[in-house]
């Protein structure tokens, strides 16, 4: 019996080599899905090679559903988020809109992994900021947690894929700004997890809503506390050491009483959830610590917008 042409049994050795070997198929099955197997990667290839993301996508998924094509399978995930990545280049630079590049970006978290779509995070929250979606003003809440995926991804991530130390304060700082300007409570971890290693930080801030001039919670800030105490039950209820700040107005004394009020009234509604009182201890700076919360661009918001950001409670955790 003559032997199959010389490309034929190339392109059989190449499919045994990625697992066809253990598939119990004789004769013209085993040869339909060599067949299959080479029609959809060739179609992937050229696709990429054109830089179509949509018929790449496209032939990426009907890859996905021929068996045996396991690697072929995992290097066209790997392409496509390059695709993904090098259409959200060209679009940035064409200034297209922003929902154009949002749902570019978007789609390309579907082939990333836990650590390596860091940038594509960072870049959702980039262009959330400039896309309103109530009245005039964006999504706080949505942008904050792009920006909080953003944080998390880094810390997964490899030393060597990290960015520079810049970049990640940048990202931290308007994880916080957006989540202390949201009308709801934001969900999210970041660095309110002790499980966040990578990312030195001596103190988290943590936006708690207090009716004014008051050390009562509002309604959403009870909501945000009970986040926050979620949070450090599943860290185990660590020491904590927490510090109350304010907004500029008022005189020194008067805001270092409201702030250590405020800084209290948060121990006693984690004392109530069941943390160990002595395992908390609580400071009030007042407006003395202003210049230390850095505002990033901070000639995008108002001034009552800043002042919201400056009142918090700041997380720390002690040995």
């Amino acid at each position: 019996m003559p032997l199959p042409p010389v490309s034929q049994r190339l392109a059989l050795t190449a499919v045994l080599a990625v697992g066809l070997v253990g598939i119990p198929v004789r004769g013209a099955v085993a040869q339909a899905l060599l067949e299959d197997c080479t029609a959809q990667w060739s179609a992937f290839e050229a696709a990429a090679k054109a830089n179509d993301v949509e018929a790449a996508a496209a032939a990426e998924k009907r890859l996905a559903t021929v068996p045996g094509c396991s690697r072929q399978r995992g290097s066209a995930r790997e392409a496509m988020l390059g695709l993904y990545r090098k259409e959200a280049d060209r679009l940035r630079q064409e200034n297209a809109p922003p929902a154009q590049q949002l749902a570019v970006l978007e789609a390309a978290l579907g082939y990333g992994n836990a650590w390596n779509v860091w940038d594509i995070y960072a870049g959702i929250g980039d262009l959330r900021r400039r896309l309103p979606s109530v009245g005039d003003a964006p999504d706080h809440a949505a942008v904050s947690l792009a920006y909080d995926a953003a944080v998390r991804a880094i810390d997964l991530a490899p030393p060597a894929a990290r960015p520079p130390a810049a970049e990640i304060e940048r990202l931290t700082r308007l994880a916080y700004q957006y989540e202390a300007l949201s009308p709801k409570p934001v969900q999210r971890r970041g660095l309110l997890s002790r499980s966040v290693r990578q990312i030195d930080v001596e103190r988290t801030p943590v936006p708690l809503q207090f009716i004014y001039d008051k050390d009562q919670l509002t309604e959403a800030g009870q909501a945000q506390a009970e986040n926050l105490l979620r949070l450090l039950k599943q860290e185990g209820m660590p020491p904590i050491h927490l510090v109350g700040h304010t907004d500029p107005v008022g005189s020194d004394a008067y805001n270092d009483r409201l702030s250590m009020l405020r800084a209290a009234a948060v121990k006693t509604f984690l004392i109530a959830g069941g943390y160990p009182a002595d395992r908390i201890t609580v400071e009030g700076r007042g407006k003395r610590d202003i210049d230390k919360l850095k505002i990033v661009d901070r000639s995008a918001f108002t001034v009552e917008q800043i002042h919201q950001m400056l009142r918090r409670v700041e997380l720390g955790w002690r040995p």
